[in-house]
Formats: structure tokens, sequence, C-alpha cells
């Protein structure tokens, strides 16, 4: 599970390392030195590391550090933080040709600096038919999918008819475009087996090995 935006507090740490417990996988983004501090001493509270991604803004103006040298200087300030664990980078959502060029110039530096980059996170359910034009992403997460809302039909991403249909229920699948290793994720659609009670108010039931992560 990766939670894509910066967790502040105390209290909403201490619920992180609470949830991190029951998880085999659980990573976070932070853009700043004041969110990696507090993420640190909360993994030092619970004795336990805290896995996590930069966020990048690579052209969309909302979260992210500007630059990719940003990027680089968060990093080895987290890295000599305890119990943080550095994953990669990410951001939201993909913008080309933004994006293909902040991680290309990214990638280089953190090369340069010995610092490895397991993951590069994309994102944007307009922008998944794309992904494959950027490279170096690991992952793509296509969240309003799931919905295919106004929003994605007003993007051309999906028709009216489509967006009816995704009311009806939700897939368990995996993305799988060029260029991207495949990674389990929710999503809406497809032509997998739809989950049994997206209907009502109840919790969703995710079958337990596509919760593997």
């Amino acid at each position: 599970m990766l939670l894509t935006f910066n967790v502040l507090g105390r209290a909403k740490t201490d619920r992180l390392m609470a949830l991190a417990a029951r998880l085999r996988r659980l990573a976070v983004v932070l853009d700043n030195e004041v969110v990696a501090r507090e993420l640190s001493e909360a993994g030092a509270r619970h004795g336990a590391d805290v896995r996590f991604l930069i966020e990048c803004d690579t052209g969309f103006g909302r979260n992210g550090v500007q630059t990719p040298e940003a990027a680089l200087d968060l990093a080895r300030v987290a890295l000599k933080l305890p119990r943080l664990a550095f994953e990669g980078l990410m951001t939201f959502p993909n913008r080309d040709p933004g994006t293909r060029e902040f991680f290309t110039r990214a990638l280089e530096l953190f090369k340069r600096a010995g610092i490895p980059v397991p993951v590069v996170s994309g994102g944007g359910t307009p922008s998944l038919f794309r992904a494959q034009e950027i490279p170096m992403l690991t992952e793509h997460r296509a969240g309003t999918y799931i919905f295919n809302d106004a929003m994605v039909v007003a993007s051309g991403t999906a028709t009216k008819g489509r967006h009816r249909r995704r009311h009806e229920g939700a897939d368990v699948g995996s993305i799988h475009g060029q260029g991207l290793r495949p990674r389990p994720r929710i999503s809406g659609g497809g032509r997998h087996e739809p989950l049994r009670g997206a209907r009502h108010r109840g919790p969703l039931r995710v079958p337990h090995a596509a919760g593997r992560r």
C-alpha cells in the first residue's frame, strides 16, 4: 500500500505506524524535511522502519519538490534520519514531457550519488494510456478509474456509458503497460471477476491473494 500524501502530527503518525504493523508493506510520500523528521520520530517510537517515496512536482503545480536537485537533497537529509527507508520517487499526474524530463534528470543525479531508486511511481487515470512514453516508470496509480467520474469523462478517457457501468462494481487487476513492470493495484473495470458487495454500504471485501503486497 502507498499513501500518496504527507502524514504530519503525532496522532496521525502513530496511527500510520499501527496500520503499517498490520500490513505486509506500507509506504508513504513526503516532500519536505518537517514531514521526514516526524516520520523518523514515529518510526523510532514504534521500533519500525518507515518506507517512503519523495513526491515530485513534474508540472502540475500541486505538491512535491520542485526540482530533481531538491529531490536528491531531501533524500540525503532523510537518509541520515533513523528509521527512514528510501524507496523511490513519485508524481501526480504524469505530464509529458515534464515528467519524463524531471525523472530523467533525477535518476541521473541519484545514480551519481550512489542512491538506488527502486520505484518510480506515476499517476493519473487520463495519463494511464500514455504511461509507456515515460519508460522509467515502474508503476502507475490510476485511482479515479474505479469511478470514471465526471472529470474522467470530461478528459475523454471514458464515455458516459462506461461512467455509469463503473458504479456497478470494482475489479482487482494489474497494469501491464509497455515499459511498466506489472504491480497489482485495485482498479475499476477490466475483465476480471467483479468484487461482490460494491453496491451496499458495508466494507468492500478484497480477495486475500489480491491484497498481498
